[in-house]
Order: C-alpha cells, then structure tokens, then sequence
C-alpha cells in the first residue's frame, strides 16, 4: 500500500513539474502555485534532500517570481540544517558552494575534502570567504585530516586579522599556538596581533 502511495505522488509531482516547466514556456513567467505544489509533493514522497536542494537550485535560478514569493533562501537554508557540517551556511554560500554541499548530502566526505581542497586553489569571493573557511575547516575535522584543518584555521586567522576583527583574531592564534607553537606562520600572525 505504502509503495502504490509513494508511486501515485510520484506520478502526480511528475505531471505537476511538467505542467510548471510548460507554463514557463508558454507565459515566459513562473508560477508561485505551481512551483509551490511540485516542493510539496517531492517533500511528500520522500526525495531525496539533495535533489530537493538542487531543485530550489534551479527555480532560485530560473524561476525568480516563486523565488521570491516562496523565500527560496530560508527553504534552502532549512535542508541544510539537516546536516551538521552545513548549518550556518547562507543560501548564497551554499550555491556557491553547491558541489560541495551536495558531497555532503551524499555522505561522501571523500570528496568534500577532494572540493574544498579543489577551492583552495582558487580566489573565493568575498562574500563567500569567511563561509568557504569556516566549512572547510569542519570538513577537515570531520575527516580527521589535521594538516587541512590547521591550513584553514590559519587562513581564518588571516582572514579575521585582515577583516579587523582583532578579538576574533587573537583566540584563533591562540588556539593554533597552543597546538603549534614553534610554527613560523602562526608566529607571524602573533606578530601582526602584537604591532596592532
């Protein structure tokens, strides 16, 4: 009984997102309702939250009027409290940050690490830096990878330092000269926290 339910929702939130997808097409504008009505029935029959989340993705991209009447963000920012490594993150960070997070979603800590390592080697846009650092430093916790996390943790330090956000600053070099006290960089942080 339970299987026949979950195949009718299915059926029924297959025809609801093909009648939204042509009411685009035809209207050139999204609808609300529709858009609405297909969350509802992909909640109902158990999608899974990562599918869930790349289709609030897509109508945050590609639907803006439901976007704003749904308050896609606060949807998106709901199915990331779902994940521990995820909470706190903005909607804007997780779009940002959509190969990763969707790692997560897929229990596969492997490859956030491989992404977030991936992402260190590019230029991270401000709004996203201190999300992108705060993550990172979490995923290398969690995979037990001591390296990434003092890497991050410095970089976080910097961040902060350079952001003037001086208390904020000298716990997280405290911390690190607790751990690693003999190391050159965080020396060099120390010194910078000194002359200010």
């Amino acid at each position: 009984m339970e299987a026949e339910k979950k195949q009718l929702f299915k059926s029924v939130s297959d025809w609801v997102a093909a009648q939204s997808k042509a009411h685009i097409k035809r209207n050139m504008l999204d609808d609300a309702i529709l858009t609405e009505l297909e969350l509802c029935l992909y909640f109902a029959i158990g999608i899974p939250s990562v599918e869930i989340f790349n289709f609030l993705l897509d109508v945050k991209r590609k639907r803006p009027r439901a976007s704003e009447k749904l308050d896609i963000n606060a949807k998106i920012v709901d199915i990331l409290a779902r994940y521990p490594l995820l909470g706190g993150m903005t909607a804007s960070s997780a779009i940002y940050l959509r190969d990763a997070v969707c790692s997560v979603m897929h229990d596969d800590l492997q490859a956030t690490l491989d992404e977030v390592a991936r992402l260190s080697n590019t230029k991270i846009p401000a709004e996203h830096t201190e999300c992108y650092l705060m993550f990172s430093q979490h995923v290398c916790a969690a995979a037990e990878y001591a390296d990434g996390w003092v890497f991050f943790k410095v970089r976080f330090a910097q961040f902060l330092l350079d952001n003037k956000r001086i208390d904020e600053a000298r716990t997280a070099v405290e911390e690190l000269e607790q751990l690693l006290p003999d190391d050159p960089e965080i020396k060099e942080l120390r010194d910078i926290l000194n002359a200010i």
